[in-house]
């Protein structure tokens, strides 16, 4: 197993991957019958708050006080063994929502 730095191959599966969650909770949203503007902020919100969960710009700890820093990486492949990072911090919240929502409203 190889570990690749590979920033522009790693957005794009962290924006699909934004994008799937973002799917599955507006389809919940839409189940309880909410109206659209309603569906389409809180998917915005709740979306955000994952994004900054996973790649760490969230402080979160433990129960016992342990800090919990998550490093995502991607496969690069069906079958593949390699994982793909992006080569240094993520830094969502460095991300504007404005920019997150506009690439997703297409899909959304």
């Amino acid at each position: 197993m190889t570990i690749q730095e590979n920033k522009d191959k790693f957005d794009n599966l962290q924006m699909e991957l934004l994008y799937q969650h973002g799917e599955t909770i507006k389809r919940n949203l839409e189940s309880l019958n909410l109206p659209a503007d309603k569906v389409k902020e809180l998917t915005g919100s709740m979306l955000f708050d994952i994004a900054c969960i996973s790649d760490g710009s969230t402080v979160m700890k433990t129960p016992d006080g342990d800090p919990i820093q998550p490093i995502l990486m991607f496969s690069d492949g069906e079958g593949s063994e390699d994982l793909i990072h992006a080569g240094g911090g993520l830094g969502c919240m460095n991300m504007h929502l404005e920019s997150l929502m506009t690439f997703l409203n297409p899909k959304i």
